[in-house]
């Protein structure tokens, strides 16, 4: 089901009726700032979830631990979450997160689950997580330059 680049501020509720057997959803090109909680449980079949360049996130100022591949933190690089519970899915639902994960920092997909492929990029949540993923990754790199000076 293609709803690409319709201006739409939230999902339809006809998503509902159809999400047990959907296994595609383009939303990619609108103007969604939140998904609604149950989303990701009414989706069971989703094989392809895209979320790009919608407005999550839209006006705050996100941050959330970065993950690798397998949807675990990567304690190397990992940022405080700004939001008030601690957790960083102020703007997606708790279901959304315990199913397909937070986006990564570089390419913006939760790809905690491997049967599902989902694109945030281009959202402002997932842009604010790549940026201070990348201002993180530059201060662990000007911080080793600096020790190796040091050393010689």
């Amino acid at each position: 089901l293609s709803l690409s680049s319709n201006q739409l501020s939230s999902l339809p509720a006809s998503l509902a009726v159809v999400g047990a057997t959907l296994k595609e959803l383009y939303l990619n090109g609108n103007q969604i700032e939140e998904l609604p909680e149950g989303l990701a449980e009414k989706l069971v079949a989703l094989k392809k979830l895209n979320l790009a360049h919608n407005s999550i996130g839209k006006g705050e100022n996100v941050t959330a631990g970065s993950q690798n591949s397998s949807g675990a933190n990567d304690g190397d690089i990992a940022m405080e979450d700004a939001d008030d519970d601690g957790d960083g899915t102020q703007h997606l639902p708790q279901d959304f997160v315990n199913r397909f994960g937070m986006p990564e920092p570089l390419t913006g997909m939760c790809t905690k689950e491997d049967e599902c492929i989902v694109r945030m990029e281009g959202n402002p949540m997932a842009e604010s997580i790549r940026k201070k993923y990348l201002e993180e990754v530059r201060r662990k790199e000007k911080a080793t330059a600096m020790e190796t000076e040091v050393i010689q």
